[in-house]
């Protein structure tokens, strides 16, 4: 174990020096990388969906993911059109589940889509700062954290179990509310 955690702390101190040397402009000169955002949250939409339709079809076709693309935005800057808040399970990438590129998205990841303050905020974030208007909330089936919220999964932290909680309790309310 000893060993992970020496190996960890290189990769995150090699990732920071890959991180830093993007930001600082090294390589690709002026690409256009960001392109056209969705005119709309219902064009955003769609688009979120035809992605997924071409990822589950084995058919993707973005383009957005090669190294020149990679270097632009972190030159250039990120033009997401929709914020995702995503389950943190490593079998559902938003990226890759929509077939978009490096600075398309903005996603916040979080066992359960169990949004806290910091989630929430993030989220704010990329409305008021980046100029997203679609936020889409992305589920998936047999979820780990939600089978410990319904005890069938055991060893759940009592705070995490109380955001899924609350979002329950919210989301019945809202059904109560439209007659369901």
């Amino acid at each position: 174990m000893r060993n992970r955690g020496r190996n960890l702390s290189a990769l995150f101190a090699l990732a920071l020096m890959v991180a830093a040397s993007a930001t600082l402009g090294f390589g690709a000169d002026a690409v256009q990388c960001n392109e056209a955002r969705p005119p709309t949250p219902a064009d955003a939409v769609k688009a979120l969906i035809d992605g997924n339709e071409r990822w589950a079809s084995g058919k993707p076709r973005h383009s957005g993911r090669d190294f020149a693309r990679r270097e632009c935005v972190a030159k250039e800057g990120q033009t997401p059109f929709a914020a995702i808040l995503a389950c943190a399970d490593s079998r559902v990438p938003p990226e890759l589940l929509f077939d978009e590129g490096v600075g398309d998205l903005f996603v916040v990841r979080v066992a359960g889509n169990s949004v806290d303050k910091l989630g929430e905020q993030s989220l704010e974030y990329s409305a008021e700062h980046l100029g997203v208007e679609t936020i889409l909330v992305l589920g998936h089936q047999k979820c780990g954290a939600v089978k410990a919220a319904v005890g069938t999964y055991p060893g759940a932290a009592p705070e995490f179990l109380a955001l899924i909680y609350g979002a329950l309790a919210k989301a019945k309310e809202v059904i109560r509310g439209h007659g369901g």
